[in-house]
């Protein structure tokens, strides 16, 4: 069975709520509770929580950075923005999502499962999408289900991101290893977005060999990974598209 995990990231500066979907065709609880176990923590008693703050934590933030890359190999994302009055159809909108996600999936697998977490509540025990059976667990234990600290991570990820774009402020942060230069900076929106843009769920366009190489690097991620509520407001909703409904996967370096 392959699985969904589901978390949101609530910013009443932005007027929104932003949820991201992680999945894995793998068992993440052993493989996140590996790399709590790397950093000294005890993954039946500690977790991972995206507002825990990592300034001066050399070790929290190397552990943030094993997270990321379990996203980067073993994982596929969608995210969906809704308004901040729509919280209590967070769970609905996180089945929307999923459900979007199969509609377009090539995969064989005939079930699946969906782990959101506590406080999120899902008015479904199970539910259809094109053939395709999915049970779903509303309220779950991220210290149990451990998939859903990813989730967490990449809705954290997502709003900071999103942030950014909106505001327009850059915060310059240091980025040792990017390059040769231990010194190299470059603002934390663009840093996070080249962390996540691989891993979208989204559908890659026919070849153009009129178009330039760029161009051709650039994959669909609306109406694939990415939902966006039709009550959030319209400037926002311009800018949630102009940053998720597209992803660029090519060199950028």
């Amino acid at each position: 069975m392959h699985n969904f995990y589901f978390d949101e990231s609530i910013h009443a500066g932005l007027g929104c709520i932003v949820g991201c979907v992680v999945f894995s065709q793998l068992d993440l609880t052993p493989i996140v509770g590996e790399a709590l176990s790397e950093f000294g923590l005890d993954p039946e008693r500690d977790e991972f929580k995206s507002r825990f703050r990592f300034q001066g934590d050399e070790k929290a933030r190397q552990l943030r950075l094993s997270l990321y890359s379990i996203i980067r190999n073993s994982c596929r994302i969608g995210v969906v923005v809704l308004s901040l009055n729509e919280r209590e159809q967070l769970g609905s909108y996180a089945v929307k999502l999923v459900k979007q996600i199969l509609r377009q999936s090539r995969s064989r697998e005939a079930e699946f499962a969906l782990y959101v977490d506590e406080g999120i509540k899902l008015d479904t025990e199970t539910f259809t999408e094109d053939s395709r059976s999915v049970a779903a667990f509303s309220d779950c234990n991220s210290k149990v289900i451990r998939g859903i600290q990813l989730a967490d991570l990449c809705a954290h990820t997502c709003a900071m991101i999103l942030k950014e774009r909106h505001t327009g402020q850059k915060k310059i942060v240091r980025v040792p290893g990017y390059t040769d230069d231990p010194e190299f900076e470059m603002n934390l929106g663009f840093e996070l977005w080249a962390r996540l843009r691989y891993n979208f769920f989204g559908k890659e366009r026919q070849f153009d060999e009129n178009a330039s190489q760029s161009e051709n690097a650039v994959i669909d991620v609306s109406g694939y990974g990415l939902l966006v509520s039709p009550n959030l407001d319209l400037k926002l909703r311009e800018v949630v598209s102009r940053t998720f409904g597209e992803m660029y996967v090519g060199c950028i370096h």
